[in-house]
């Protein structure tokens, strides 16, 4: 469980510093501010991602996943872990 715990700070802190995963979000209407320019809370992030997952082409959900999780944790079992526990879908 602590390799899932340590995933998911990893994730929570790339969605909302690094630019690739923040300019990803933008493009399919996920939002890591709101029109204030604070950041929303990343349990709202994710719940905003998570109902438009399932629209996205298997091809956009692996870029963005790896632009959110990185390189190192896409290749994990891990990220398909989270996504068959409902975090991402």
């Amino acid at each position: 469980m602590s390799i899932i715990g340590n995933s998911l700070k990893s994730i929570y802190s790339r969605l909302t510093s690094i630019q690739p995963a923040i300019d990803g979000l933008a493009e399919i209407g996920v939002n890591v501010k709101n029109s204030a320019g604070e950041m929303i809370r990343v349990e709202e992030i994710l719940t905003n991602l998570s109902s438009k997952w399932s629209y996205l082409s298997k091809e956009q959900q692996q870029n963005l996943g790896l632009q959110i999780a990185g390189e190192n944790f896409i290749c994990q079992p891990n990220w398909k872990q989270l996504e068959n526990n409902g975090v991402y879908r």
